[in-house]
């Protein structure tokens, strides 16, 4: 095999240059005999020459890329001595490491749409023994990605039945999503028009359909639907064959199921994230959950979500910003709805009224427990609730302010003593209503004692002077500071941004007087705790 290799490379070195050289006396003899009988007679070979040169060049390439791979096989390169097990391992942190195309932001760009995704499609075509560890790892194509209605919907849809059919018995992570029906929307909000938020649209209906059809019994883990519909207060709620009337209304749409299969196939589902179309709410989709979202700000009564969380005891993750209409009955704490092993309860998008009622009659347990808020952090809110939780961990934001409310000062925020970490998110961050450190009137604004924080974050928050953004942080002694787009005020509403040599300017470069560990970052670094749910 190398004999013939180093016998084959010798006689095409010789052969190489003898052709240069025969190259360069075609050159010299065009250069001398340059005239118009000449000149015809060697247009034709020189033109021919010129695509057998081309062709040399493919087959040198064809040999280059032969001698490359044959390297790359060598059992003493680093990468072919990993086993198959930790390649596999990187694989998956590759794949890991890519967005999924449906889960953009705003769903999809119509100008430059997502491209399908290259992974881990590429790593199978590297070489034979990449492509070989890539489809013995069925959990690398059970990420399923369905485009409906849209130009890259053949593309997708022939990806999908590939993954399926390499995917084998694993469990499958379907996304699908209906690029006509968000442009409908939008189409439908452009023009004031509340149709298109109204409106079933079939093909996201049978493609559910079908899912739900032929999924096995006890296989549906997790289940995610996000329909826009934000002109509507009230629930588009699930129907199915068997509550089709004559009399169909705007607040509900067809699955063509018999309700038993429909309850049959969501009932081992642990984890449920809702948007703007939902099941029933006496449904089993929301018995025994671990997970649960209901977003979208639609109505609720408060007695149908108390019945949904005294079916999941379980929950672990809560995220609802529900309008709640009126509560159940809590005349005694044993009537109270307990969820032992709460961790996350992100409520932020919840206006106070609906605020009050939820922590009335709600109880957590003993687990450290992760608070977001979209309204003012008062006593009267949540001195009461503190006494039933264990908050660790709180995000406090300004979704909700109307544009004349004054801002509660975080000096005077109602904070359990236990919390280690504090974000505040967007405090004065339009600039017309800058954060007011004075006591504020009231009966109800009694806070508790200065607590010592793990961490304190600040995100695109705004202050009129430096004193003011010191109080706050000299208010809760963080061990460390986090300050993301932050901004100080100056006269003719000019603004300054926070960063390391602007309190260096100030405090000088003993950081320690303000905080043990400082850190700056601008609106062009990732915004921190983007995870938080």
């Amino acid at each position: 095999m190398l004999e013939e290799l180093h016998i084959s490379s010798d006689l095409l070195c010789t052969v190489l240059d003898r052709y240069v050289n025969a190259c360069s006396a075609l050159r010299n003899g065009c250069l001398y005999r340059n005239n118009i009988n000449s000149a015809a007679e060697l247009l034709g070979p020189v033109t021919d020459e010129m695509s057998l040169v081309e062709s040399y060049k493919s087959k040198i390439t064809q040999a280059q890329v032969e001698v490359k791979r044959a390297r790359n096989s060598l059992a003493n390169v680093p990468i072919n001595s990993l086993p198959a097990e930790v390649l596999a391992y990187i694989f998956r942190l590759v794949l890991a490491q890519q967005c999924c195309p449906l889960r953009a932001p705003y769903h999809w760009d119509f100008e430059d749409p997502p491209q399908i995704p290259n992974y881990p499609d590429t790593l199978s075509h590297v070489c034979s023994q990449w492509r070989y560890i890539a489809l013995a790892t069925p959990g690398l194509w059970s990420h399923i990605d369905i485009a409906l209605s849209c130009p890259l919907s053949k593309g997708f849809h022939d990806r999908a039945t590939t993954y399926v059919a390499r995917a084998h018995q694993t469990p499958l992570d379907i996304h699908l999503i209906d690029p006509g029906y968000i442009r409908q929307v939008e189409r439908s909000r452009a023009s004031d028009d509340d149709s298109g938020s109204e409106q079933s649209f079939d093909s996201a209906d049978q493609a559910l359909e079908h899912c739900l059809a032929n999924c096995s019994s006890g296989s549906l883990f997790e289940l995610v639907i996000d329909v826009p519909n934000e002109t509507m207060s009230y629930p588009i709620l699930f129907e199915t064959s068997s509550d089709l009337s004559p009399h169909d209304h705007a607040s509900s749409t067809h699955l063509l199921l018999p309700k038993g299969q429909l309850e049959n196939a969501w009932k081992s589902t642990t984890s449920l994230s809702l948007n703007g179309t939902y099941p029933s709410w006496s449904s089993t989709a929301y018995y025994g959950l671990t997970e649960l979202r209901l977003l979208g700000n639609k109505d609720i009564p408060g007695a149908e979500l108390a019945r949904i969380l005294n079916s999941s005891p379980g929950l672990r993750i809560l995220h609802c910003d529900f309008n709640i209409k009126g509560s159940p009955h809590v005349g005694t704490s044993s009537s109270l709805i307990t969820l032992q092993e709460l961790e996350t309860l992100e409520i932020s998008g919840m206006r106070r009224a609906g605020v009050e009622h939820f922590l009335r009659w709600l109880t957590t347990g003993p687990k450290h427990l992760r608070l977001s808020l979209g309204v003012d952090p008062t006593s009267a809110l949540l001195k009461d609730f503190f006494t039933r939780s264990n908050v660790q961990e709180m995000r406090i934001e300004t979704k909700l302010r109307a544009s004349t409310e004054p801002e509660l000062s975080p000096t005077m925020f109602c904070l359990p003593p236990q919390l280690k970490t504090l974000v505040i998110t967007g405090w004065s961050w339009d600039g017309d209503r800058v954060m007011n450190t004075s006591t504020p009137s009231g009966p109800n604004n009694e806070t508790l004692a200065t607590i010592e924080l793990d961490a304190l974050y600040m995100l695109s928050c705004c202050f009129n002077t430096f004193y003011k953004f010191r109080e706050v942080v000299a208010k809760f002694s963080p061990r460390k500071l986090v300050v993301w787009n932050c901004d100080i005020e100056y006269p003719a509403s000019t603004w300054l941004n926070i960063n390391l040599p602007y309190i260096k300017s100030i405090i000088g470069n003993d950081l320690s007087q303000l905080c043990p560990s400082v850190e700056c970052l601008t609106v062009r670094e990732p915004k921190p705790l983007q995870d938080w749910d």
